[in-house]
């Protein structure tokens, strides 16, 4: 990811009521909640990520296979839980696949939960005897292939006329022109989320009429999944969202500008509550809903798992790789004794493939899908902007991150070791006393007693 420090500067570009007057006309909502996260993700000019590539798109044969079980009667239960999770961020343990974000809480209400995914590129294999389980692929499958046929001309007009809006502004506020090619690439993908959510509100409005719920989990829906949070809204059913991962301050999706953030207008398309790790995060995401912290289930689960501590130097990647190669090498030379294990991010791993740090002789890439299995073979974890080096942080690990101002503030408010180059990392590295924070810092990541707190967060809801 590219250095991007004026982000909070090009906020002001959203900073108004004006920009919620641009709405799908058939269902009233502001075209910009759709494009605001993308937008900004490419903006001032596109992020030096690696785009993500999934497998084609599935059959009719998919569709076919899981018709039957969207189909079957659906169990009353007051807990859905609409997972959107890839197979790939599944952990396997005990060869059962584990959805780390949903399951934990599912689990400490089973009777009264349902856990539903929708991700096409999810896996059956997710299911177990305790918990409810529907998997409505087919529905995500139809209204992606019939939703082409869904955008009105006047709901075109209306997008089109957004995107003049928000080009002028950028004009005014910073003299800047938007290149055609990248007014097209947000007018295009725009009007694609416009369509497919269109036909999530058909789709989930039926589905209401004969099962919902009384809360809804739902997988990062402040980045732009806006029907099913109004169609929620609309029939009093509370709207909740899970911390998943801890980009916090340097996320475009969890920070708005604050004419949003206080908008009555907006809160009506936003969830309700936003699921903290623990207090240190809560002013760390500037968003339009209550924000309640809870805790990470899966890191009170595994840091009592995995309590053996090796002597690996473990890298943890994202989604620059350019430096790393020769610093890997530097490493390996002046640390001969300790085993170089590298992780490449489970979103990422084919970019990694493809890289020169995957060549890199002598290293050990990672193959567990749990990070905290890794951890309990490392003494010195290093990367820069991952959640792997929080939750190593907390867990009392050597962290290491390379500097940039991006990662000064991923991780402001606590005390970690950066490096320039080896030479300074080698030196850091040398000095026993460098790369941990104080407990107090460890014990405000992630709140203690999540069970407790979820459990209380719940029956408050349930009684209401």
């Amino acid at each position: 990811m590219q250095d991007n420090d004026n982000i909070n500067k090009f906020l002001a570009i959203e900073d108004t009521e004006e920009i919620l007057t641009f709405t799908v006309p058939e269902l009233d909502m502001p075209l910009w909640l759709y494009i605001r996260f993308p937008f900004f993700s490419n903006f001032p000019q596109k992020w030096s990520v690696v785009e993500t590539t999934y497998p084609p798109y599935p059959t009719k044969r998919t569709f076919l296979r899981h018709l039957p079980e969207l189909l079957s009667p659906w169990p009353k239960r007051d807990i859905w839980f609409i997972s959107d999770l890839q197979k790939n961020y599944y952990k396997n343990i005990d060869n059962k696949y584990f959805d780390i974000y949903f399951e934990p809480l599912a689990n400490i209400f089973p009777g009264d939960s349902l856990y539903i995914s929708r991700s096409i590129y999810a896996s059956r294999l997710l299911k177990k005897p305790e918990l409810e389980y529907k998997f409505i692929q087919s529905a995500s499958i139809l209204c992606q292939k019939i939703s082409s046929c869904c955008i009105s001309k006047l709901c075109y007009l209306e997008a089109n006329n957004l995107m003049e809006f928000v080009q002028n502004r950028i004009y005014s506020l910073f003299g800047m022109h938007l290149h055609q090619d990248l007014r097209k690439y947000f007018m295009d993908r725009l009007l694609r989320q416009v369509s497919y959510e269109y036909m999530q509100y058909k789709f989930y409005k039926l589905l209401f009429r004969y099962r919902k719920p009384k809360i809804l989990f739902i997988t990062d829906p402040i980045l732009g999944k806006l029907a099913l949070i109004k169609l929620a809204k609309e029939y009093g059913i509370t709207t909740v969202e899970f911390q998943h991962g801890t980009s916090g301050l340097v996320s475009v999706g969890y920070n708005w500008a604050n004419t949003l953030r206080q908008s009555k207008r907006v809160r009506s398309h936003v969830v309700d509550y936003f699921l903290t790790y623990g207090d240190f995060w809560n002013n760390r995401f500037q968003l339009p809903c209550e924000l309640y912290p809870v805790g990470n289930p899966w890191f009170s689960t595994q840091c009592k798992r995995h309590v053996t501590e090796g002597r690996a130097i473990l890298f943890c990647l994202s989604t620059s790789f350019a430096i790393y190669p020769d610093l890997i090498r530097d490493l390996a030379a002046a640390f001969p004794d300790r085993r170089i294990i590298v992780r490449p991010h489970p979103n990422h791993r084919q970019a990694f493939l493809s890289s020169d740090v995957a060549g890199v002789e002598g290293i050990s890439v990672d193959e567990e899908t749990d990070v905290y299995t890794t951890f309990s073979q490392a003494e010195i974890v290093i990367g820069d902007i991952s959640t792997s080096l929080m939750e190593a942080l907390a867990l009392g690990k050597r962290v290491y991150s390379l500097r940039s101002s991006q990662a000064e503030k991923y991780f402001s408010n606590l005390d970690v070791s950066f490096f320039s180059d080896a030479p300074e990392l080698i030196n850091l590295i040398n000095d026993a006393t460098s790369g941990r924070i104080p407990q107090t810092q460890r014990d405000a990541l992630f709140c203690t007693d999540w069970e407790k707190n979820y459990t209380t967060f719940i029956t408050q809801l349930l009684a209401n």
